[in-house]
């Protein structure tokens, strides 16, 4: 059994779980439940919430909600 990279870890479930938090602030101005999302993005039941609490960070799921709710994520450099 191999361990999980290292993405997983530190700093990548703290932007995870941001970006989870996110998701959901979005889904609760727009009115629409778990269920709805999961249904509309073929993700399966029980997943949404554990990428919204950030405790599942799965990349293709943020990617396919990111496009489902009409966002993008981008990276840029910090203003010195």
């Amino acid at each position: 059994m191999s361990k999980r990279p290292k993405c997983y870890q530190g700093y990548g479930r703290k932007f995870a779980r941001i970006i989870g938090l996110q998701l959901r602030l979005i889904r609760y101005e727009r009115n629409l439940s778990l269920k709805q999302v999961e249904q509309d993005n073929d993700i399966k039941n029980g997943q949404l919430e554990n990428i919204e609490l950030g405790l599942m960070p799965s990349w293709r799921i943020y990617e396919k909600l990111l496009v489902y709710y009409g966002y993008e994520l981008k990276l840029e450099p910090a203003a010195e």
